[in-house]
């Protein structure tokens, strides 16, 4: 148990080392600092199971770095609501330049959508229009049309 923390960690303070700091980092990074997020929590908790899966180029497109975290956080706050064991399942998927991330979890609900303002103006900032959100009851939809270089 305390191996895996150490590595997580390790790989946290690395994205946080001051030469490391990038505007972008590959997707494919994004899911396993994801799956390694997941990981570390369901060590704590043992209280869920999770699936990260991925289609697609996810190791050639470039996103914004800890643009998913404040959704799986939600949907592990949800889980720890409930009473009963849960699930959380993460889907990625890339089809040129556009990346649609889907986020559902099996019990509790998620806050109005009204309450992620604030990731939808980091949203608006990073990709303008580029990008949509959809809130549901267990469910987190992004889809993001990435601008290459």
């Amino acid at each position: 148990m305390y191996l895996i923390v150490l590595q997580f960690w390790q790989k946290v303070n690395r994205r946080r080392h001051p030469g490391c700091s990038r505007k972008a980092v590959l997707l494919k990074a994004e899911i396993d600092f994801l799956t390694n997020y997941l990981a570390l929590e369901q060590v704590y908790s043992h209280r869920f199971q999770y699936m990260v899966s991925a289609e697609g180029e996810v190791h050639r497109i470039f996103v914004s770095p800890l643009l998913f975290l404040p959704f799986v956080q939600q949907a592990v706050i949800q889980i720890y609501s409930q009473p009963v064991f849960g699930s959380i399942d993460l889907n990625f998927h890339v089809n040129g330049n556009e990346i649609q991330f889907v986020c559902s979890f099996d019990n509790g609900n998620l806050l109005h959508p009204d309450d992620f303002s604030k990731i939808r103006q980091r949203l608006e900032l990073l990709y303008g229009n580029d990008y949509t959100l959809s809130v549901a009851k267990r469910t987190i939809m992004l889809k993001l049309k990435i601008q290459k270089p």
